[in-house]
């Protein structure tokens, strides 16, 4: 079986040709990835709580190195600040949450 990342970058160039990523740069260094953007329930309990959009995006995990909350980040062309990177349980690609810069 083929490591997990040589997966990951072959089915990102599909998406890529297909039109279906977006550009992210971090450091300098580009990147495919794609864009997440949902309204999410903050509280459970009874009732409708409140909702918040978070804005995330996945990208291949070996593609931008040095990625860390705090740290700014361009995905489509929109400045953000990274607010947590969380990795896949495989490995192959991390979830980088952002937030609006202030």
């Amino acid at each position: 079986m083929p490591p997990v990342d040589t997966d990951t970058a072959a089915l990102l160039a599909d998406l890529e040709t297909s039109g279906l990523t977006v550009a992210v740069t971090f450091a300098g260094t580009a990147a495919a990835g794609l864009w997440d953007h949902e309204a999410r329930e903050v509280l459970e309990g009874p009732g409708p709580g409140p909702v918040a959009n978070e804005k995330a995006v996945h990208v291949q995990a070996s593609a931008l190195p040095g990625l860390a909350a705090g740290e700014a980040i361009t995905v489509d062309g929109t400045a953000y600040t990274i607010r947590e990177v969380r990795p896949y349980d495989d490995g192959g690609m991390i979830l980088v949450s952002l937030r609006d810069p202030a």
